[in-house]
């Protein structure tokens, strides 16, 4: 079948782009033909090059500076390399062209990341929705985030109205396939994010490990605020090994960090994950690709975006490795600082496994229906 995906692959981000690359990977696999709806703005533009400029004299600075830095160029170019591995469609530069001229393929599929956020006021233009298409038009959601267990009340009709006529829906948490089954009072199923559905040797083909020490401790999702600072600092005291930093979007190595790769584009990001001998991390993908690696790895909750993380914790069995504060570092017993993944192999592979069957199994429903 030819499939259309719609999510966010165009920002430089690592989780985006490789969630992206993933489930084109898959579906490739299952013998599909994909490709992904290519939606894109001067705005995504200017944001992927810090060209969105304001009277803020930090936002031009910014712009000057990553121009400029070497290190900084070649992480853009390694996003748009990166990006060169998606098969994408025509270009769209605005919703009101999908209205105009609406893609046509046999399925039209929605997810991985956050394409679902309801905690803030749905806005008119309801891409991840899919309203521009025609009513017969076969839609499924696979892996989808929802980002919040918040629900702003007034996006609640739009949700029930938009998703009545998807052919199988899934997120990637369970308390936000809870909430969408109780809103559109039909069943929805929670799955792993595509990312776990490609093998470590997938993965280690398009990896790329740059310069660094034998042996240290990845840090990824941290800004320099005191807070971040602190945690870095802590888990560098207990480990004893030097700090290597990575950002799709910093510019500046924060305080504490020893080294700060400045390069690193997707294909870095994964190597560096899988050389790690440690990961720290305040993102869900550096879960992702800790687990999908068997790393050892801390991730610090978030105040407000926290139910993806720990979603995927609790399915997996390791609600531990969450931490709130510096302390919590300390608090860990030698023995289980390195997670012994012997214990979970089993529930992750099975998680894996019914995520594949939950996607083939949907993909198989609209055969049936388009004969």
């Amino acid at each position: 079948m030819k499939i259309g995906i719609y999510t966010f692959h165009y920002e430089n981000n690592y989780g985006a782009m490789l969630q992206a690359y993933a489930t084109q990977k898959i579906l490739q696999a299952m013998g599909h033909d994909v490709e992904f709806i290519f939606q894109r703005r001067d705005y995504h533009i200017k944001a992927n090059n810090y060209a969105v400029l304001t009277l803020n004299p930090k936002s031009w600075i910014k712009f000057v500076y990553a121009q400029s830095h070497p290190a900084i160029r070649k992480r853009l170019k390694n996003f748009r390399t990166f990006h060169s591995r998606l098969r994408l469609s025509r270009l769209y530069r605005h919703v009101s062209e999908l209205h105009e001229q609406p893609p046509d393929y046999d399925v039209h599929l929605v997810g991985s990341d956050q394409v679902w956020y309801l905690r803030e006021k749905i806005q008119k233009e309801r891409y991840f929705f899919l309203d521009f298409l025609p009513a017969n038009s076969c839609k499924i959601s696979f892996s989808s985030s929802l980002g919040s267990s918040s629900v702003w009340p007034g996006n609640i009709p739009i949700v029930k109205s938009a998703l009545s006529d998807f052919v199988a829906l899934s997120t990637r948490e369970i308390e936000g396939a809870k909430i969408l089954s109780e809103l559109i009072d039909r069943e929805v199923q929670d799955v792993l994010d595509p990312c776990f559905l490609l093998d470590v040797k997938s993965w280690e083909k398009i990896s790329r490990l740059p310069p660094c020490p034998q042996e240290y401790i990845l840090c990824y999702g941290f800004d320099d605020s005191e807070s971040s600072r602190a945690m870095l600092l802590s888990i560098k005291r207990r480990m004893k090994l030097p700090l290597v930093f990575v950002s799709s979007s910093g510019l500046l190595k924060p305080n504490g960090v020893d080294y700060f790769i400045k390069s690193a584009g997707p294909a870095d990001f994964v190597g560096l994950v899988n050389e790690a001998k440690f990961v720290f991390s305040g993102s869900y993908h550096g879960v992702v690709f800790s687990v999908l690696f068997r790393k050892s790895f801390f991730v610090v909750s978030h105040p407000t975006k926290n139910m993806r993380i720990s979603s995927l914790l609790a399915k997996l069995g390791l609600m531990s490795r969450q931490i709130s504060e510096p302390t919590a570092i300390d608090d860990f017993l030698e023995k289980d600082i390195f997670i012994d993944y012997a214990y979970y192999d089993r529930i992750i592979m099975e998680s894996i496994s019914s995520s594949i069957e939950w996607l083939e199994t949907a993909l198989d429903k609209i055969k049936v229906i388009s004969q």
